[in-house]
C-alpha cells in the first residue's frame, strides 16, 4: 500500500509535467483543399475513377468550388466524359467568365473531343487570364503536341519549366517530344531531370522505362516498368487501374526482348485481364507463343488481334507465316523473324495519348 501510494503523487506530476493533448481537427474531411489535394494524388498514380469520386464530392458540395475544377476535369478527360466535361464548362462560363479554371475546363472539353485548335486557344486565354495556372500550360502544350507541332508544344513547355521550377511535368513533356521525335539521347536526359524532381512519379517512371526500352537498355527499363505496374496493382484494384494496362503491356514487350518469353505471356495477360479488347495485347501474345514455338497458340490470338484490327499488317504478315509454319513445321526458322513494327516503339509511344491532363 505505502509503495502504491508513492507511486501515486509520482504519476500525478508526471501528468501535470506532459505537454497538453493536441486540440482536435475538427471536418478536415471534409475539407475542400484537403479533397482536392487527395483527388490529385489519386490521379497521378493513374487512378483516374478515383480522382472523380473525390472531385465530385467537393463540386456537389459546392459546385463552384475552383479549387478542385482542374482536377475534376483532367479526370473527366481521362475517363472520357464528353457531357459532364461540356456542362461544367458551360457552367464556369456564365458564372465565372474571368476566371483561369473556367477556359481550362472549356479547353480540355475541345481536347477531348479533338478540336484541338479550339482548345488550345481556350488553354492560352486561361495562361493569359492567370500566368502561374500550371495546368493550363500544360494544356496548352499538350494541344500543340496532338497536331505534332513539336516546335511549339516544346517552347510551351520550357516556358513551363521557367515559371514551375520544381514540376517534373514540363521537363517530362519535353521529353516526350523528343522520344516522339526520336532523339531519344536528348528524350532520356529532360525525362531523367523529371524523375530527379519526382522519383515516384508513375507516369515519369513509365516514360523513363519507355525511353530505356527504345534505347535497348532494356535490364533497366524492366525495373521502372515493373515499378509503375506494382504501383497501379497496390493503388486500386487491377481492373479499375488505367495506369496498370499500358505499363504490363510495355513490361511484356521488355521481357520478350530479354528473352523471358513466359513472363512476357504472363504480362500479356495480366494487360488483357484489365483491357479485354486490345488488339496489340493479342497480337503481341500471339507473337511471344510463336517465338516460343507455340504456332497454334499464336495462330488463335493472332486471329483473335486481326477480328479487333483487321487492317494490321503485322499481324497478317505473323499469321501466314504461322499457318504456313503449322503445315510445314520445317519450312520456317522462327529465328529469322521480324521484330513487330507496332509492338515495340509504335505501341510504346501510343501510351502518351493517357497523358494528356496529367
Amino acid at each position: 500500500r505505502a509503495a502504491a501510494a508513492a507511486a501515486t503523487p509520482a504519476s500525478a506530476a508526471e501528468r501535470a509535467a506532459a505537454p497538453p493533448p493536441a486540440p482536435p481537427l475538427f471536418n478536415l474531411e471534409q475539407n475542400a483543399d484537403l479533397l482536392a489535394v487527395v483527388a490529385e494524388a489519386e490521379f497521378e498514380r493513374g487512378n483516374y475513377a478515383g480522382a472523380y469520386q473525390i472531385s465530385s464530392r467537393i463540386l456537389q458540395a459546392d459546385p463552384f468550388e475552383l479549387g478542385a475544377v482542374p482536377v475534376h476535369c483532367c479526370a473527366l478527360h481521362q475517363l472520357k466524359r464528353k457531357a459532364e466535361l461540356f456542362a461544367i464548362g458551360h457552367r464556369l462560363v456564365e458564372a465565372y467568365p474571368q476566371r483561369a479554371q473556367t477556359w481550362f475546363a472549356v479547353g480540355c472539353y475541345y481536347s477531348l473531343i479533338k478540336e484541338h485548335e479550339a482548345a488550345r486557344r481556350h488553354f492560352s486565354k486561361a495562361t493569359a487570364l492567370q500566368p502561374t495556372f500550371i495546368p493550363a500550360w500544360m494544356g496548352f502544350a499538350h494541344a500543340f503536341a496532338a497536331q505534332e507541332e513539336a516546335d511549339q508544344a516544346m517552347t510551351a513547355y520550357r516556358s513551363a519549366t521557367r515559371l514551375f521550377a520544381g514540376s517534373p511535368l514540363p521537363w517530362l513533356g519535353i521529353g516526350m517530344e523528343y522520344q516522339r521525335t526520336n532523339h531519344l539521347p536528348l528524350a532520356e536526359q529532360y525525362i531523367r531531370q523529371a524523375h530527379a524532381l519526382a522519383p515516384d512519379h508513375p507516369l515519369v517512371n513509365h516514360e523513363l522505362g519507355v525511353v530505356l526500352f527504345l534505347r535497348g537498355e532494356y535490364e533497366e527499363a524492366r525495373v521502372f516498368l515493373t515499378a509503375v505496374a506494382d504501383e497501379a496493382s497496390a493503388v486500386t484494384p487491377a481492373s479499375a487501374s488505367d495506369a496498370r494496362e499500358p505499363a504490363l503491356l510495355n513490361l511484356g514487350h521488355t521481357y520478350r526482348k530479354l528473352g523471358r518469353l513466359p513472363d512476357a505471356v504472363r504480362c500479356y495477360e495480366a494487360a488483357l485481364a484489365v483491357k479485354p479488347r486490345a488488339p496489340a495485347t493479342y497480337a503481341a501474345l500471339g507473337f511471344a507463343h510463336h517465338l516460343g514455338g507455340d504456332v497454334h497458340a499464336a495462330i488463335v490470338h493472332y486471329h483473335q488481334a486481326l477480328s479487333l484490327r483487321p487492317d494490321d499488317t503485322f499481324t497478317s504478315e505473323m499469321l501466314s507465316r504461322a499457318l504456313e509454319e503449322a503445315l510445314q513445321p520445317e519450312a520456317l526458322e522462327l529465328a529469322n523473324l521480324p521484330g513487330p513494327p507496332s509492338m515495340g516503339a509504335g505501341t510504346l509511344e501510343d501510351v502518351t495519348d493517357m497523358e494528356m491532363a496529367a
